[in-house]
């Protein structure tokens, strides 16, 4: 009974083939993974390029940037 309740979900497949399968799955989401970092770190270097030239020119933005730096 529970072998036939087995196949009808999807049986047994070749442990190989599972690993395989789970290998090229997570090379994919570390590579979402990489390009996720990626443009947060782009976020962040621009954030920080314009917080550096409000802190110079301008107190009043400065802090308003940190304030919404501090929701996110």
């Amino acid at each position: 009974m529970l072998a036939s309740f087995m196949n009808y979900f999807g049986g047994r497949k070749d442990p190989k083939a599972a690993a395989r399968d789970s290998i090229v799955q997570l090379r994919q989401q570390l590579i979402l993974l990489e390009k996720k970092e990626d443009h947060l770190q782009k976020k962040i270097d621009e954030e920080l390029k314009v917080a550096k030239s409000n802190a110079v020119s301008n107190k009043s933005s400065e802090f308003s940037m940190c304030r919404g730096t501090q929701r996110h």
